[in-house]
């Protein structure tokens, strides 16, 4: 009888040793799937490669537990003798090959969630296109909308200067008075025409060009600029040099004059001229250093006022003599004007009405009747008296 209970419990081990090696094969099956579905996210989820490496060490625990699987295996078949032994280790492995399926299946969950902040990430990248797409477009907007005020403020401009600048500004009608009588124009005389307005080209420096009237037609008058007049008075010494012999006479305006006079008139009026263009020119790049410099220099100015009324005082008399005007100190009141002002607050506060605490508690409202009714709406009792609040005290 015992051996065939012996028998019965060896059948029994070895149907519980098919089902535990089923459990490990199934268990390699997930482990399969499980491998597949790492696979699967390295194709698709190529951004995610610290999230697979932790995928990796959790791939190491499980391989970690199957072994740990197989050295149970060998417990029980060295304790298959005994049947509950053999029991509990069935028991302990199944509940293992329940842990490895849960794990198993927070490995398909996770996999899932890691697709799914990748998915959130690339929508979230994709709105991000679009608001810096959004920025850029806005962008373009403002800067042609500066443009486009930069534009009107040189028209502006163009225009305040040509009402200022011109004939009939109220400046050049004040200097009009103040200008020399205009000579007549004579054939082969220059006049240079005195200026109408500080902002006129002699006002201006040597940057402006200057506008010159001369007549060299007899009954015109012809308007040039400066260069183009030097660049006839050296067009007329050159061709007098070239043209005209040496012995000749020229009458100019009344007057004889020799071919040497005549070119030693036009090459002392031409290097008058060109020295006037060259120092114009040397100018030019002074004064753009000039316009460069003035924002920050003046900035810098501004804020070393600031800093100097910070060492020394904002009231300080030694900002005068630095260049800074220092903060007005607040003049005492006299008597006189202390009397003037309280007897003005006084006034406002009567117009207004207003009233300090103890003033306020004398204002109460009148006898106040109370009257008790009951259920059905009749009056109770007798008067009660008024409120203490309403007598005043």
């Amino acid at each position: 009888m015992e051996v065939a209970v012996v028998k019965a419990l060896i059948t029994t081990s070895k149907s519980l040793f098919r089902v535990v090696i089923t459990l490990i094969t199934t268990s390699r099956g997930l482990f399969g799937v499980v491998i597949s579905l790492i696979a699967t996210s390295r194709s698709l989820l190529g951004v995610v490669i610290s999230l697979i490496t932790t995928s990796r060490s959790l791939l190491a625990v499980v391989i970690s537990l199957i072994t740990t699987s197989m050295s149970l295996l060998a417990v029980v078949i060295s304790l298959i003798t005994t049947s509950r032994s053999l029991l509990g280790v069935v028991i302990s492995l199944i509940t293992t090959s329940k842990s490895l399926l849960a794990v198993v299946i927070s490995l398909i969950t996770t996999s899932m969630s890691l697709l799914a902040v990748v998915i959130s990430l690339i929508k979230t990248s994709m709105s991000l296109l679009e608001v810096f797409i959004t920025l850029i477009t806005t962008s373009r907007s403002l800067f042609a909308v500066v443009l486009a005020l930069i534009t009107t403020s040189r028209s502006l401009f163009a225009v305040v200067l040509a009402l200022v600048t011109g004939p009939l500004s109220p400046l050049a009608v004040v200097l009009a008075p103040l200008r020399p009588p205009k000579a007549p124009n004579t054939p082969g005389k220059v006049a240079i025409e005195p200026p109408t307005s500080l902002f006129s080209p002699h006002f201006r420096g040597l940057l402006a060009p200057m506008e010159v009237k001369g007549a060299d037609r007899p009954g015109k008058e012809v308007t040039m600029t400066m260069t183009k007049f030097k660049q006839k008075v050296k067009q007329a010494r050159d061709g007098i040099a070239a043209v005209v012999p040496a012995t000749t006479s020229i009458p100019v305006n009344g007057k004889t004059y020799s071919v040497q006079e005549v070119l030693k008139t036009l090459g002392d009026l031409y290097a008058v001229l060109d020295a006037v263009d060259q120092l114009r020119q040397q100018l030019q790049p002074a004064r753009s250093a000039e316009r460069a410099a003035l924002p920050k220099g003046h900035v810098f100015y501004v804020e070393l006022g600031q800093a100097l009324k910070g060492l020394l005082g904002k009231a300080n008399p030694l900002l005068t003599e630095i260049g800074y005007a220092p903060a007005k100190q607040r003049q005492p009141l006299t008597a006189e004007q202390k009397a003037a002002a309280a007897a003005k607050r006084e006034l406002t506060r009567k117009a207004r009405g207003t009233m300090g605490k103890k003033q306020k508690l004398s204002i109460v409202g009148g006898p106040v009747t109370v009257q008790l009714l009951g259920p059905d709406g009749k009056p109770v009792g007798g008067e009660t008296p008024p409120a203490g609040g309403a007598t005043g005290k």
